[in-house]
């Protein structure tokens, strides 16, 4: 099995693995096809980030190179972090709180806002505008904030104040 580091940028790992470029370039990567774009955008841009941009889903890059005979190393972590990207992506897309809600419960018991904070990161670093995040503060402060005063336990005290974490560190993030 060939391990792929997901903190590396998409350009190393075609380095160290030529044939990724064609597998990434099936999944929804064209660009990745353009000398040009694989050499400027290809040195800052992760899969992760990538799968953000491009709207594909970190479990099916995952799937695909898998079926390949990749193994993407840090995997649990980085999915977390996509999966967080993707429920903000889709609150800016316009996808209703209730929906985005639903899968943020199914997937995650706990949340820390410092991965909040990092996701939101990543979206500016991935080229969402910093004003669509700042935007964005205010939804997906309420989305946790309604997950966490859903329950009367200490697990949702600690997720309630969480969510208050979250919203004071993506307003620090984003603040000009």
């Amino acid at each position: 099995m060939k391990e792929l580091d997901l903190k590396k940028s998409v350009a190393e790992l075609v380095r160290e693995y030529p044939e990724l470029k064609e597998i990434l370039a099936e999944i929804g990567f064209q660009d990745i096809m353009k000398p040009a774009a694989l050499k400027l955008m290809g040195r800052i841009m992760t899969l992760p980030r990538g799968a953000v941009v491009k709207g594909i889903p970190m479990e099916k890059i995952r799937a695909a190179l898998e079926a390949k005979g990749f193994v993407l190393k840090g995997a649990e972590q980085q999915a977390r972090q996509a999966m967080l990207r993707e429920y903000i992506a889709r609150l800016n897309g316009g996808e209703s709180l209730e929906s985005v809600r639903a899968d943020f419960v199914r997937h995650f018991e706990d949340v820390k806002a410092e991965e909040i904070a990092e996701a939101e990161q990543d979206l500016i670093k991935g080229g969402v505008p910093l004003k669509d995040v700042q935007r964005l503060c205010d939804v997906h402060s309420a989305l946790f904030h309604d997950c966490a005063e859903s329950g009367k336990d200490e697990e949702q005290a600690a997720l309630r104040k969480t969510a208050e974490k979250t919203h004071a560190a993506a307003a620090f993030l984003t603040a000009d």
